[in-house]
């Protein structure tokens, strides 16, 4: 199968001219070679190639398939859309390969994206409602954790997202951040 992980995790774009299948491993040099020959060749060779099972052109872009010029597999059908087979909800943090800078970074942002929306939702429980300060930080979780919920369960169906379990907590956090901001600096019973 040509197309995206099976996870949906890790997507590719781009324009596929065309594949060809050994009936081997190629060694480093013969891919380079490859590379170096296919801007000037495309993907057909001027002679018939040693170890080639399957050799695909891409350049009908109006037609549904794909034609082996090499024998013996069998022609291609072309989709007109990539899905990912599975799709991931709520990738666990141990699951994920991790990068320092850009990890961090996407914490923070989802922290600091939610610390406004617990700040004004607690500001708004505590103008409409007579709720305590525990309750309202509660409420205001609750309301959060459900948005964020409902984020990461939308993210899980669009393309070039994912859908993270730390993006949950980390919002959930940024909610709680918000709220105790709020209860902190203003003055709202304890009870």
């Amino acid at each position: 199968m040509i197309g995206n992980a099976h996870s949906g995790r890790s997507f590719w774009s781009g324009d596929l001219l065309g594949l060809r299948i050994y009936d081997r491993v190629l060694l480093d040099h013969e891919v380079q070679l490859h590379a170096r020959r296919w801007p000037k060749i495309g993907i057909r060779p001027p002679a018939r190639e040693q170890g080639v099972i399957a050799q695909y052109d891409f350049d009908r872009r109006d037609a549904p398939l794909a034609i082996n010029r090499s024998a013996p597999l069998p022609d291609l059908v072309i989709a007109h859309a990539f899905q990912p087979v599975h799709r991931t909800m709520l990738e666990l943090p141990w699951d994920r390969d991790w990068r320092l800078l850009p990890d961090a970074e996407d914490i923070f942002v989802n922290i600091a994206g939610f610390i406004p929306f617990g700040f004004f939702f607690s500001l708004l429980l505590r103008r409409i409602s007579p709720l305590s300060a525990r309750l309202i930080v509660l409420a205001t979780g609750a309301a959060g954790s459900a948005i964020s919920l409902a984020i990461e369960v939308t993210q899980a169906y669009l393309p070039m997202r994912n859908s993270s379990a730390t993006d949950l907590v980390c919002n959930i956090c940024g909610t709680l951040i918000g709220a105790i901001i709020l209860i902190k600096s203003r003055d709202v019973p304890e009870r």
